[in-house]
């Protein structure tokens, strides 16, 4: 498979699939007990739970994440751009957990999407009659531990 959330087919996959991001991952919440006394060689840790892992699409070099999409018409890009942002917003919104696989091929099945957040103003290019528009964003993941 491909880098995705949400499926292969989605409308989320295919609005983070124009690039222009790296996925980044904290490390996990764990709790873990502790055996062993003071000052004895010998003691050791044991986890017992791990938590959810916190992440984001970011963009790459210290720059924001870029939705990415082209129409004939400004209108038309505007019009897949808006519907790339629902789908993403939509996601935030229930919380449900999904399928996902980030751009170093990890993957997992109980993805969150918390907030999708727009950093700026949309920007407008046009080459011939191609109208191109960029989107800075940022998406705040939390991959919920596995049970």
């Amino acid at each position: 498979m491909s880098e995705h959330i949400n499926g292969s087919g989605s409308t989320a996959t295919t609005a983070i699939a124009s690039g222009g991001h790296v996925w980044r991952w904290a490390q996990p919440a764990t709790r873990a007990k502790v055996y062993g006394s003071a000052g004895l060689v010998g003691g050791y840790r044991h986890v017992t739970q791990i938590g959810p892992r916190k992440g984001l699409l970011a963009g790459r070099n210290g720059r924001p994440a870029l939705l990415k999409v082209s129409g004939a018409s400004k209108a038309a890009a505007e019009t897949v751009l808006d519907g790339y942002e629902s789908a993403l917003e939509t996601l935030a919104v229930y919380g449900a957990e999904v399928a996902w696989e980030d751009d170093q091929g990890h993957s997992g099945d109980a993805l969150v999407v918390t907030a999708y957040e727009r950093l700026g103003e949309r920007l407008y290019t046009q080459t011939g009659s191609t109208h191109v528009i960029w989107q800075p964003y940022r998406l705040l993941l939390l991959e919920m531990a596995a049970a």
